[in-house]
């Protein structure tokens, strides 16, 4: 899953946070969550690791990332995640690839 901003060209502020903890919030182009079959596609591309097949994970990496360091994060597979949009009201672009399976 791909969320961004909708214009492409405006940087967005995003918080993160997994079974309604605050884990991390990030300025950047947007976020890819992605299930171990889809770590080698835009993941892979936008720094992520790779995922073994038969891991119960999701992992979250920032697109573009306005910081120093750009770091993805293991979730297990059965966790809530919920992003906030705390600034302002963007309209954001959510592009889910693959069959939901």
């Amino acid at each position: 899953m791909l969320i961004k901003d909708q214009v492409n060209s405006k940087l967005v502020r995003l918080e993160v946070f997994a079974d309604d903890e605050l884990v991390t919030d990030y300025t950047c182009d947007g976020l890819i969550f992605s299930t171990p079959t889809g770590s080698t596609a835009y993941n892979l591309s936008a720094g992520g690791p790779l995922i073994h097949p038969g891991a119960d994970v999701i992992a979250m990496t920032p697109i573009c990332p306005h910081t120093l360091s750009n770091r993805s994060i293991i979730f297990r597979d059965k966790v809530k995640l919920r992003r906030l949009q705390p600034d302002r009201p963007l309209k954001l672009l959510i592009a889910v690839d693959g069959s939901g399976d």
